[in-house]
């Protein structure tokens, strides 16, 4: 058998997040991490049931305008824009 990595580099973190989600699994919460930065976090997270996440791993914040672009212009379902971006073209992110 592979060993698995470690947990995060301070142990009191990693038992923080294992018992928060441990506790939003128990009540049968969906549990998305957030402030995931490097793959060793994801890969940890995912280890311990957490599947779902957000952070600079994924992307840094993007105003209203980019993340229209980046999905051009489909929200994800329940994502309701604050308002309506002006029409211009898409810049870089």
């Amino acid at each position: 058998a592979v060993p698995a990595p470690p947990p995060p580099p301070h142990a009191d973190d990693a038992a923080i997040v294992r018992t928060v989600i441990q506790l939003g699994c128990s009540l049968k919460l969906d549990v998305i991490a957030e402030g995931a930065e490097t793959e060793q976090q994801i890969a940890f997270l995912g280890r311990e049931g957490c599947l779902k996440a957000q952070g600079y791993f994924y992307s840094p914040p993007v105003t209203p305008e980019a993340f229209s672009c980046l999905f051009g212009g489909q929200h994800p379902q329940g994502f309701e824009p604050a308002r309506t971006p002006p029409a211009r073209a898409c810049a870089p992110v």
